[in-house]
């Protein structure tokens, strides 16, 4: 970003070098961490420089950086010790420091190559596992912004997250989803629309190639199709077989939809982390004025079928707001203003964190009250 004028310079995208660990989620990098101690810091940090020599600037022209990201994720980028965050209480050393939870660190201290004196923001977290990125997302779907609206942010992913903001107090949870809803991730050649008509499957892959699987909004029209077409009940059974076919060496089994850790169990830790903060609101979907969603799902998911699989609340369609990246886009705003800078750390140091696993009946209602994909209503 040009710092003077606000102007993009460029964007880029790359696969975390951390998925080549076995498990793709926090508890795994947080053992990984504890067995190779700063190596995942520094894969990362080797990542990112080599992406910054490619920049079409003078990288020592780079005088400011923003860091958003999951609460381990952005602790490992910065080098702390992460092992906080896979023991009770779940928290980051920033967080148990009892201070505010922001970072700056200049660059040469972390390796980077960019000006040495370059400043490293890291973006306050909110509590436990609800990091960074969901305070750069409540930031840009205007959560943090003075308004009397009834509002969600839903960030669906391996560690989803939702916040809700009504009578201005916004509180949060952290839905542990699994992997998934994200079976590869959203490169070239994934799956990421799927249309079911009768008997006739029509899909469509980033960068029009040839499918090499399903990512996460390819797997949301899946099961929304599957349940338009009565080719799967609300509970989630297939009703011709264990097995349907998407194309060539491309299929959903009926363990991958209700199995240990399957989708079903996925959709039912999101549903239930957005019921809850509803009813601890005293609010119903009705009440919710607009439902905005973030991350990769909130750019591509087919809002009708999230909706019909209860993965998002049964409002109607003109509530929902797709916002594609919004944890970057709330990083491009603490950029570029030291006003919303400002306004995110106090406004996250107000957030309530609600733990989906200290509520009454957390078990029963995950395993049982939610494992179908009916909509979702309270």
């Amino acid at each position: 970003m040009d710092l003077e004028n606000g102007d993009c310079i460029c964007t880029d995208a790359f696969e975390n070098p951390q998925r080549i660990i076995d498990g793709n989620n926090v508890i795994s990098r947080i053992v990984y961490d504890r067995k190779e101690p700063a190596k995942l810091h520094k894969d990362l940090i080797s990542c990112i420089n080599e992406k910054i020599r490619k920049m079409p600037c003078d990288k020592y022209e780079i005088y400011e950086m923003v860091i958003v990201g999951n609460s381990t994720m952005r602790d490992i980028f910065f080098g702390l010790d992460v092992q906080t965050l896979g023991v009770t209480p779940f928290k980051s050393l920033t967080e148990l420091s009892k201070g505010p939870t922001f970072l700056n660190k200049k660059a040469h201290e972390l390796s980077l190559n960019i000006h040495k004196n370059a400043n490293i923001y890291g973006v306050p977290l909110i509590g436990s596992h609800v990091g960074a990125d969901t305070t750069a997302v409540c930031l840009s779907s205007g959560l943090f912004d003075t308004s009397n609206e009834v509002a969600m942010a839903i960030d669906i992913g391996t560690n989803g997250e939702v916040a809700l903001k009504s009578n201005n107090k916004i509180i949060v949870t952290s839905c542990a989803a699994g992997p998934a809803l994200e079976p590869i991730p959203a490169l070239r050649g994934a799956i990421q629309k799927i249309s079911l008509n009768n008997e006739k499957i029509e899909w469509k892959t980033i960068g029009n190639t040839e499918p090499i699987g399903i990512c996460g909004s390819g797997i949301i029209d899946l099961l929304g199709e599957l349940i338009r077409n009565k080719k799967m009940n609300e509970y989630g059974y297939l009703t011709n077989g264990k097995i349907f076919k998407i194309a060539d060496k491309i299929h959903i089994t009926q363990n991958e939809i209700k199995g240990e850790n399957g989708l079903m169990l996925s959709k039912a830790a999101i549903s239930l982390g957005i019921k809850v903060l509803l009813e601890k609101a005293g609010l119903g979907t009705d009440n919710l004025e607009k439902v905005y969603l973030a991350g990769s799902f909130g750019t591509y998911i087919n809002k009708e079928n999230a909706r019909r699989i209860g993965l998002v609340p049964a409002v109607p369609l003109e509530k929902i707001v797709q916002m594609g990246n919004a944890a970057a886009e709330g990083a491009k705003e603490m950029l570029l203003s030291k006003k919303r800078r400002k306004l995110a750390e106090e406004s996250a140091e107000k957030i309530e964190h609600i733990d989906l696993v200290s509520i009454p009946n957390y078990g029963r209602r995950l395993m049982l009250d939610e494992q179908n994909f009916k909509e979702l209503k309270v």
